[in-house]
């Protein structure tokens, strides 16, 4: 079968202006339940790009052969006008990059901005498999990345959290009203953002009802309700493996059958909501706990704290004298609640003592839980529990063909599921030990399985967790 192949079309006398490359995303756990509000996911970009380029031109045009749109041209005077008219499939195709377009320009005119007409090529090939979709968020990549196209056009630093929140919330709205007021964001928010996130989704009819009463300017510029993203660190050596079972489903129609069972097993529904989210959340600490550092206690002692430190010492004699607890060490008060925690520690067994090389001093080390099996149990519950709600809703979210490669994978693999909304797509592996990977690509091709070389981007960070507040 012949390929488009999306190459950058440069029109006489134009000039490259930049290029804007946007991740895809895999969601790790968190499926399903992500549609409720309050209820988390934790979803990862990964290393398959949307690439935009944007060239100068007096007119507005659009070249997006991947998808069969080229040389669409327009013009902008409070809505997008098309030069020509295109054919029903065509403007089927169009539809969320127009609204993306759209919603992105009317802000930019809101906040006073002077509107620059530009070309924009859009190459989504990492994202297809033999012309296919394939579960990566490729919609939602292409969105997030003709808003930050001309968000940048137009003068922004894109690299300022300030400008991604502007530039998440704009495609946030413009992929929910495309999908009939049904998108939770968590893939836009993987694409905006590129790094692994903690994600809430906001409130899907205050939102609804914002569109229809306010400018998108004072949309974008306040919070939105119950709206929760959180930077969040993976394990370094977290393997994951990534199949693609060779069909796709179709997303609009699973989620209209889940609400079909919320309606008539409302109670039922709840509870296998709450169990995902419950597990998620367990998850999350996990994930958390893993990159919390060790502790070599004997360091807290100082000069300035040393008599206050014996005094404390005195007064707890049952507890384990050296603790090193970071934030605490310079505030010898604080201590007590440190020294708390190493006896707690120590009864649970969660503490091991060892001599300093520098100090010659006894010191505690402070041992995090073992976050691998609390991990790999976390992912086993969430396969078990959209499982369930595949079965009690009938809504074939785990198809045969996810059921082999899951199947296959956990020959080797600590956990398998599906990722994202099931119905086929892509499944994912979970493994500590990197040579697991060969030996379930392995596997999946003896089963028609397609291995794809996709894994998440990794950001080293300071702290193990932020806030990306509002």
């Amino acid at each position: 079968m012949a390929l488009w192949i999306a190459l950058p079309v440069q029109l006489p006398g134009s000039r490259l202006l930049f290029t804007i490359k946007t991740p895809g995303k895999l969601m790790l756990a968190g499926e399903w339940s992500i549609l409720e509000i309050g209820n988390s996911c934790v979803v990862l970009p990964i290393n398959r790009f949307v690439t935009t380029t944007v060239h100068s031109s007096s007119d507005f045009v659009l070249h997006a052969p991947d998808v069969f749109l080229d040389n669409i041209q327009f013009s902008f005077n409070k809505i997008l006008t098309l030069n020509e008219q295109l054919s029903s499939e065509q403007e089927k195709r169009f539809s969320l990059t127009r609204q993306t377009i759209e919603l992105t320009l009317q802000y930019l005119q809101e906040v006073g901005k002077k509107i620059q007409p530009c070309t924009f090529n859009i190459n989504s090939q990492e994202m297809l498999y033999q012309g296919k979709k394939i579960g990566l968020g490729s919609s939602a990549a292409v969105c997030v990345s003709v808003c930050t196209a001309l968000i940048k056009q137009h003068g922004y630093d894109v690299e300022k959290f300030s400008t991604k929140m502007i530039i998440f919330k704009l495609a946030c709205i413009a992929h929910f009203l495309a999908q009939g007021k049904c998108g939770s964001g968590f893939d836009i928010a993987a694409s905006t953002f590129q790094v692994s996130l903690h994600y809430k989704r906001f409130d899907p009819d205050w939102l609804a009802h914002q569109v229809t009463i306010q400018s998108l300017k004072t949309i974008i510029h306040q919070n939105w309700p119950h709206l929760h993203i959180e930077h969040i660190m993976l394990p370094t050596d977290l393997h994951l493996s990534v199949g693609y079972v060779g069909k796709s489903a179709s997303t609009t129609q699973l989620v209209q059958k889940i609400r079909q069972f919320k309606k008539q097993e409302s109670t039922r529904y709840k509870e296998i909501f709450h169990d995902i989210n419950e597990v998620v959340l367990e998850l999350l600490k996990a994930l958390k706990m893993c990159n919390k550092q060790k502790f070599d206690s004997s360091s807290i002692i100082t000069s300035s704290n040393r008599r206050r430190h014996a005094e404390l010492v005195s007064q707890h004699p049952n507890v384990i004298p050296h603790v090193l607890t970071n934030e605490l060490y310079l505030d010898p008060e604080k201590q007590v609640q440190a020294y708390a925690q190493v006896a707690s520690a120590r009864r649970q067994g969660d503490i091991s003592t060892k001599r300093n090389s520098k100090s010659n001093r006894t010191c505690s080390i402070i041992e995090p839980p073992d976050y691998k099996t609390t991990i790999i149990d976390c992912m086993k519950k969430n396969r078990k529990l959209l499982r369930m709600l595949d079965q009690e809703a009938n809504v074939a979210l785990e198809t045969p063909e996810l059921i082999t490669l899951i199947d296959t994978a956990l020959t080797h693999a600590d956990a398998a599921k599906f990722s994202g909304a099931g119905g086929g797509d892509c499944g994912i592996a979970l493994s500590f030990t990197a040579q697991k990977e060969t030996l379930i690509h392995a596997l999946w091709r003896a089963s028609e399985i397609v291995p794809l070389d996709v894994q998440p981007l990794q950001h080293a960070a300071a702290s193990s967790h932020q806030f990306l507040s509002q």
